[in-house]
């Protein structure tokens, strides 16, 4: 058995590992890497480890995906953990495919945001923290075509399919929201406008937005560009973008996460940053978000994470909240120089962006 570092010759070989694992894999997706706006600054970071077996064929993976981080006007480098597959007869070994991850170098932080509660346990065996943001484990959401929401929840809790019924419990549900004035709120002082690709106001965007004591994934124009750009071009990704006398002033992206077991069209916030914080303008960015997604033919729209302000703007509108038994949301700080600088005063409000939330190597 050996374990060595991923090679992109190597993609071919490890996505037949995952579609014999089960993972519906259409490709490996190399531009993740290669078009990563600082990729030359992660030359002697590997892309992921494989396991061999004494044939030489590649029976296990996992996969290594790049950010970077900005705290105080300093970049520092992230590695997110991602794809994790073992053929059944090695799975006794894939513990050490892990390990790899965890014990590289030439990082200053590792980032796993896709955890279940049994493999959480193991992250904080090696002193992995939560991610600070509080109630991370807490999904708001909001219901937005009753009848095919009751037809999902039905499907998931009881495993069956409901006809016309359907109808008369999504009125009552309806009803009850409407009397409990739930989904309410949602008013327009400002119109949101789509675009579909990142142009320099993004980057004048980012240079002004507050950053003081901040922990802030980057977010100029090229890095949202090889963020969303394949997902934008494949209607999987929607920004919405708020501007005052043409120049941008808050951004919105949503992103397409159906579940298609269960029937259920969702769409996630996985990012809102406005230039002034102000409970206008979040406010306008959900209200926005939400009329699209209804707009799209979307059942329901989820928010997770996010720092306070804007998490107080969306209860405004009293949604749905369900939890998760666990925070999914791990990270564990590798350098000496990021360990001095992040300080109990420092922000982190972490959200899908983080993370591969919505960037996954895998098609």
């Amino acid at each position: 058995m050996k374990i060595r570092a991923a090679k992109f010759d190597d993609l071919i070989k490890i996505k037949e590992l995952c579609v014999r694992n089960n993972l519906q894999v259409e490709k490996i997706n190399k531009e993740v890497w290669k078009n990563f706006p600082n990729f030359s600054e992660f030359e002697n970071v590997p892309i992921g480890w494989v396991m061999e077996n004494n044939d030489g064929n590649i029976v296990g993976v996992i996969l290594n995906l790049f950010m970077n981080y900005r705290l105080n006007d300093k970049t520092y480098k992230a590695s997110v953990v991602s794809t994790w597959a073992v053929d059944d007869n090695y799975r006794k070994d894939s513990m050490n495919l892990i390990f790899k991850w965890i014990y590289q170098k030439n990082v200053d932080l590792l980032v796993d945001n896709r955890r279940t509660e049994r493999s959480a346990k193991i992250l904080k065996s090696f002193k992995f923290k939560n991610v600070p943001t509080k109630d991370y484990e807490k999904i708001i959401y909001w219901v937005l075509d009753y009848p095919n929401f009751i037809k999902s929840v039905i499907k998931k809790k009881l495993k069956i399919q409901i006809g016309p019924i359907s109808i008369i419990l999504a009125a009552i549900l309806k009803s009850y929201d409407f009397i409990m004035n739930r989904n309410k709120n949602f008013y327009l002082n400002k119109k949101t406008f789509e675009v579909k690709s990142f142009d320099k106001k993004f980057d004048f965007f980012w240079d002004k937005l507050p950053k003081n004591n901040k922990f802030m994934s980057e977010r100029n124009s090229a890095s949202l560009e090889w963020h969303f750009a394949r997902g934008i071009k494949e209607k999987r990704i929607s920004v919405l973008t708020l501007s005052s006398e043409n120049n941008l002033i808050g951004y919105i992206i949503l992103m397409r996460s159906n579940n298609k077991e269960i029937g259920l069209k969702r769409m996630k916030i996985v990012d809102i940053q406005s230039l002034s914080n102000s409970e206008e303008d979040t406010k306008n960015l959900i209200a926005n978000a939400v009329l699209y997604a209804r707009e799209e033919g979307v059942h329901i729209l989820e928010l997770m994470g996010f720092g306070k302000s804007i998490k107080e703007q969306a209860l405004k509108t009293n949604p749905y909240i369900r939890s998760l038994s666990n925070s999914p949301f791990f990270y564990k700080i590798m350098s000496n120089e990021l360990k001095n600088a992040f300080t109990d005063n420092i922000e982190w409000d972490a959200c899908l962006f983080d993370g591969d939330g919505s960037l996954d190597a895998i098609d």
